[in-house]
């Protein structure tokens, strides 16, 4: 009958059965009119998209930046940076972890705190080493590159005129003693026009280095002496003022020779008991931004 009843009129569908394919219809309609803004929206590295602040024209965001170190290439989210935007206009990076959690601050963070949250950030200056080695430039952070045989005995900049003393956190540690300072002195005696040691004790570095069987140096670090007064305390997860006008500080140098880059890191020293956290923090997230090498032009 070619599909017909036998009368030559349709067969309806069952009653029930309309009932279900409209709930479906309205099920769909509805999935459809979800808000595009209630479902996760996404940076171009596949992570969760924050967005912070406006600032005129610009919001900051956590959307990956190019970061080019030599012919290595990385995808940073902007918040790590220093000014949350990205490299600056020549390239370079200075990154910033916020203590204890070693995290990036918040897209637009930093623009509203005050000195005291500021001290809480551990930042790093990425430096891309193609002109000599790089373990070469590590190895002559212990010596002056001068060839005046004077300056060459300087103990403020060379290991040999140091004295080392006890070893802190499994780290060397040189300082400039009174001995030394005092043969320096009779050294340069007449000539203090051109020669001399800093005025302020406090700014002659005591220095703290981990090196390898062979002698080259994996860490260095530069910290104001144990003298001056750490000018913060840890409490709990924060600092907070000691009383001290001044806060004494590290400057923390390592390499990552995988990538050619050597990192000077900035931090105040009631934290130097982090350096190896710290390290190991910038390393893995140096490699989980990595997204290759172009080489001749080359895109990786």
């Amino acid at each position: 009958m070619n599909g017909l009843s036998w009368n030559g009129v349709l067969p309806q569908p069952p009653r029930i059965l309309i009932t279900l394919v409209a709930a479906a219809i309205l099920a769909a309609c509805a999935a459809d009119a979800v808000p595009p803004q209630s479902k996760p929206r996404m940076t171009s590295m596949n992570e969760p998209l924050i967005v912070g602040p406006t600032d005129g024209n610009f919001t900051y965001t956590n959307e990956p930046q190019l970061t080019k170190l030599g012919p290595h290439r990385f995808m940073i989210p902007a918040n790590y940076f220093t000014d949350q935007i990205g490299p600056d206009f020549q390239g370079g990076a200075i990154l910033e972890l916020v203590w204890p959690k070693l995290e990036a601050a918040p897209p637009g963070w930093t623009r509203t705190t005050n000195a005291l949250q500021q001290a809480h950030l551990v930042v790093a200056n990425l430096d891309y080493i193609d002109k000599r080695p790089l373990q070469n430039a590590m190895d002559s952070s212990l010596r002056t590159g001068s060839n005046d045989p004077i300056l060459r005995q300087d103990p403020t900049d060379n290991i040999e005129y140091r004295t080392r003393v006890d070893d802190v956190l499994g780290l060397e540690r040189w300082v400039v003693s009174e001995e030394d300072k005092a043969r320096y002195l009779k050294l340069t005696e007449g000539q203090r026009d051109r020669y001399g040691l800093p005025a302020d004790p406090w700014n002659i570095k005591d220095w703290y280095l981990r090196r390898d069987a062979q002698g080259h140096v994996l860490t260095r670090m530069r910290c104001d002496p144990l003298a001056k007064p750490d000018g913060l305390v840890i409490q709990g997860d924060t600092l907070v003022k000691d009383g001290n006008p001044r806060v004494a500080l590290c400057t923390h140098t390592f390499s990552i020779p995988s990538y050619d880059v050597m990192l000077v890191v900035d931090y105040p020293r009631v934290v130097m008991h982090e350096w190896q956290r710290i390290e190991a923090r910038y390393r893995a997230l140096m490699d989980r931004y990595y997204i290759g090498t172009e080489r001749n032009g080359d895109k990786p």
